[in-house]
């Protein structure tokens, strides 16, 4: 009696096994039946329905991965289907390309939304595969800074904008001048390469900002404390003439850094950008490095005119104009060079006027 119970259970296991790859078999026709149709919502339910009882099914899966990936062009739903089918088969061509297309677009999708990490993530599967994606790159260097730009700056955060560099610098080597993508913005198109070269300059210059700022704190510490006013005399006496103040250590930005810097804020100015708001950046930025960090003045205003000439209304080149100056002007006083002082402060009353004016505008 128990052998024929027993046989029994096995005769209707295996029929109803037989009923639903009979059914799997029926909703796969279905399926293929729509995709001839154009239903392509109809034919993705049908597979997946098709998957849920049967999820070792290939020909289902492949035929939904070409659906969504090719057809429907369905970054999201590809991506979820191509990644089991390519687990598989990775050495199928059509698969490798399907999965290559769905990460890549799936990233972008993600970095548009600002949904940096999970951008971040496909990018990273991504970049493995193909390794002359210039545009791939450049995301995902843009997301290391993006997501590790603020100081102070701990290791890692220090770890990461060294390999947003990195990245950049892959940006550069595999794309051309003119490659552009949107960035945040379907509307709005930059530059890959001149995006890379300044992002990595400002990377450079957060690192060197750090230092002055260490530097400067230190040199607060050891300041000596002011001595106590001396009791004025009622006699008059003749007034000795100052003695000359020594001047203190001077800062001295890391080589490195700096050198790679100036090397990307000039390769960045040397490729034509035609967003007239960005392009005076590069510019700017060199002027502004040999003025703070080194004290070349006459150096930081070459390069600072040059970006004043590309954007006359920017309130940060008219404003550090009128700050070098009067630094110039200072420096001129210290020297005795009365006409170099009284030009310089005309020129600082120049660009003072013209700050005036903007602040006034806005």
């Amino acid at each position: 009696m128990m052998k024929r119970t027993h046989q029994a259970v096995v005769f209707f296991g295996f029929l109803a096994l037989s009923f639903a790859s009979m059914g799997c078999n029926t909703e796969l026709k279905r399926a293929r039946e729509s995709v001839k149709k154009k239903d392509f919502q109809q034919a993705a339910d049908l597979y997946e329905n098709v998957l849920k009882n049967d999820p070792e099914n290939e020909e289902a899966l492949r035929e939904v991965s070409q659906l969504y990936c090719e057809t429907m062009k369905n970054n999201f739903k590809c991506t979820t289907k191509i990644e089991d089918l390519y687990k598989k088969f990775p050495a199928d061509p059509k698969i490798k390309a399907w999965f290559k297309e769905a990460k890549f677009g799936r990233a972008k999708s993600l970095y548009m939304q600002m949904q940096l990490k999970a951008a971040a993530s496909e990018l990273k599967d991504y970049v493995k595969l193909v390794k002359d994606d210039g545009t791939a790159y450049f995301m995902y260097g843009n997301i290391k800074f993006r997501l590790n730009k603020n100081p102070p700056f701990n290791s890692t955060q220090m770890d990461e904008l060294k390999k947003a560099m990195d990245f950049f610098a892959l940006a550069v080597k595999n794309s051309k001048p003119t490659d552009s993508m949107a960035m945040f913005d379907e509307k709005v198109e930059s530059l890959v390469q001149w995006e890379s070269y300044v992002q990595t300059g400002i990377i450079c210059e957060a690192f060197i900002t750090e230092d002055f700022k260490k530097f400067m704190k230190e040199q607060e510490g050891k300041k000596p404390a002011a001595a106590p006013a001396p009791r004025r005399r009622k006699r008059r006496r003749r007034k000795k003439a100052a003695a000359p103040v020594a001047e203190g250590p001077k800062f001295k930005p890391n080589k490195e850094y700096f050198d790679k810097a100036i090397a990307a804020f000039t390769a960045a100015s040397k490729i034509t950008q035609p967003n007239k708001h960005k392009v005076w950046l590069p510019y700017f930025k060199i002027g502004q490095f040999h003025a703070q960090f080194l004290g070349e003045l006459e150096k930081g205003v070459e390069w600072m005119k040059k970006a004043y000439d590309l954007n006359q209304i920017n309130a940060s080149v008219v404003g550090n104009l009128k700050m070098i100056y009067d630094q110039l002007a200072e420096k001129a006083e210290k020297a005795e060079e009365k006409d170099k002082k009284a030009e310089y402060e005309k020129l600082s009353q120049e660009f003072a006027s013209k700050m005036e004016s903007l602040q006034g505008k806005r």
